[in-house]
């Protein structure tokens, strides 16, 4: 059994956790003592009721481009790491992707819910249709979103959904992408940025409005038709929705010459961090490391994801959602008898890792050595790095059961 270190011996945090994944860790935790999310705790609201809570957190995260006020023109920094943008910054946030990128989104969360290895830690709704209705209601300070489910507009005795959203965080994520070349080429910064996608992280509390009968549509600021698909991975607690949205005059009829739009979200399901706020047994350091560690899955999760869909599946490495609750690229032990890996990742390993090829055990000794001495390794048009791979035990995979029960040491699939 290998236990995962939530310590070092200092006493601080051993969690792989960047800045952001570190302050929006401290910020849920900073919420939870003080305002809106601290009385909805104190209150019982996250509590079950006829089916489903009076309130629920939503941690989101939905990709698009950060813009200036002034031009409308994509807001660019001469960094290369993603960075939070000041609040007093003259920006604004503009959701939504192209429609290549949402078609690559798409085929990504397919291809992973369908594999066999994983489609049993995935759920899939596809296909939901739903028109989205925005109020100002005398009631209530916040807007109130009233959601009707398909072929259900033209009855108001029918189920429909409202919802008033109280916002307690909104974060504009820049995304680098500045390096020397970019420096060096004054026409390249532009292009290489157009299709860069940076993202906002917000944090609310949902809550459901008990309206007796929907407003009249006339009333509405806004009338929205969405078809949305909705990927969770059940095991990282992680939900991706990919959504076409067109506005519409009513429920039915769609604007002349409305164009699509498509976002893309994901979102760390609220239920989690309740769970972990709510659990009286905690001390607050280890509540803080929790919250770190489902934080950290977010926001690593949202980078690996992100570049998927801009780059590509060959330029972002093996990508997959892994038992540690995190999507990340295949690249710790890395060992080339048994997967021929890109000349990237091999870039990477030796970057990262050691500048050295990885000998895995002793088979340096067992199967190179000799074949060196005796000559064959020259002649052989294979590498011996993929020779006599059936006499060696092996692969060993590392497995993680989650925060508690630690990681332990599993014997891998041959590929």
């Amino acid at each position: 059994m290998v236990v995962e270190a939530l310590d070092t011996i200092a006493g601080s945090s051993a969690i792989d956790c960047d800045v952001i994944a570190a302050r929006l860790s401290e910020c849920l935790d900073s919420l939870s003592t003080n305002g809106p999310l601290y009385d909805a705790l104190q209150n019982g609201d996250f509590k079950q009721e006829f089916g489903r809570p009076k309130c629920e957190l939503e941690i989101e995260v939905r990709f698009g481009s950060i813009r200036n006020h002034l031009d409308g023109q994509k807001f660019n920094l001469p960094l290369s790491t993603d960075a939070l943008v000041s609040e007093r910054a003259h920006v604004k946030f503009a959701a939504g992707v192209s429609s290549s990128q949402y078609t690559a989104a798409h085929s990504f969360l397919k291809q992973l819910s369908e594999d066999y290895d994983s489609k049993s830690q995935w759920d899939a709704n596809l296909n939901v249709l739903t028109y989205d209705r925005f109020f100002r209601l005398p009631e209530y300070e916040e807007s109130v979103r009233i959601s009707v489910p398909q072929n259900q507009t033209n009855s108001r005795d029918k189920s429909f959904l409202a919802i008033r959203k109280v916002k307690l965080a909104t974060w504009n994520v820049y995304t680098g992408n500045f390096s020397k070349e970019t420096q060096q080429n004054e026409e390249t910064p532009m292009e290489a940025v157009s299709d860069q996608l940076d993202y906002r992280i917000a944090v609310n509390l949902e809550y459901r409005v008990p309206l007796r009968e929907m407003p009249t549509t006339s009333t509405a600021k806004l009338c929205r038709k969405k078809s949305r698909d909705s990927y969770v991975h059940k095991k990282a607690g992680l939900r991706f929705d990919l959504s076409q949205v067109q506005v519409v005059d009513n429920d039915t009829v769609v604007k002349d010459n409305e164009p699509i739009s498509h976002e893309v979200e994901m979102e760390l399901m609220g239920e989690t961090i309740i769970g972990v706020l709510m659990n009286d047994l905690l001390s607050h350091v280890d509540r803080v490391q929790l919250l770190k560690y489902h934080c950290s899955t977010l926001i690593r999760a949202v980078k690996h994801f992100r570049d998927v869909i801009t780059k590509g599946d060959a330029d972002s490495g093996n990508v997959d959602i892994m038992g540690s609750n995190i999507m990340t690229a295949r690249l710790g032990l890395c060992d080339f008898r048994f997967v021929q890996q890109d000349e990237e990742t091999i870039k990477r390993y030796r970057m990262v890792i050691s500048p050295q090829l990885p000998l895995i055990g002793d088979y340096l000794f067992r199967a190179v050595t000799p074949a060196l001495e005796k000559e064959k390794a020259k002649t052989q048009k294979r590498s011996p790095y993929r020779e006599h791979v059936d006499e060696i035990p092996g692969p060993y995979i590392v497995v993680d059961d989650g925060p508690y029960k630690g990681k332990r040491v599993a014997l891998g699939e041959r590929l």
